[in-house]
């Protein structure tokens, strides 16, 4: 369980501090998570088939995860002083390296 105090102390600059390697690494990550979670909604919203109900589970599942991940990371290079890119769609950030899924059609379709 996590206690809030009235007057929280800032850790950022009292040890730790990213590199700036690691920072673009983190931010790299963070950027994919947000991609990841993405397109594991696209595929949730447009799954058809026989196992549609197990697969709609865990997409949603995976979404869930990537958003818990990247909120965390998130939330670890604030406190080491590194502030994230804004995770607005039209925010200037580095192109996530997850491969975009699209049918001939231009729209995506997950047949089970």
């Amino acid at each position: 369980m996590t206690t809030i105090t009235e007057n929280p102390q800032p850790t950022a600059g009292k040890g730790f501090t990213a590199s700036a390697r690691l920072g673009d690494d983190l931010q790299q990550v963070l950027v994919d998570l947000i991609g990841l979670q993405l397109q594991a909604k696209q595929a949730y919203w447009n799954v058809v088939g026989l196992s549609f109900r197990d697969l709609h589970l865990e997409l949603d599942g995976i979404a869930d995860a990537a958003r818990g991940v990247a909120d965390t990371i998130a939330d670890r290079m604030g406190v080491w002083a590194r502030w994230p890119t804004d995770g607005h769609p039209r925010s200037p950030a580095p192109p996530a390296s997850l491969p975009c899924r699209r049918e001939n059609s231009g729209r995506p379709r997950w047949s089970t």
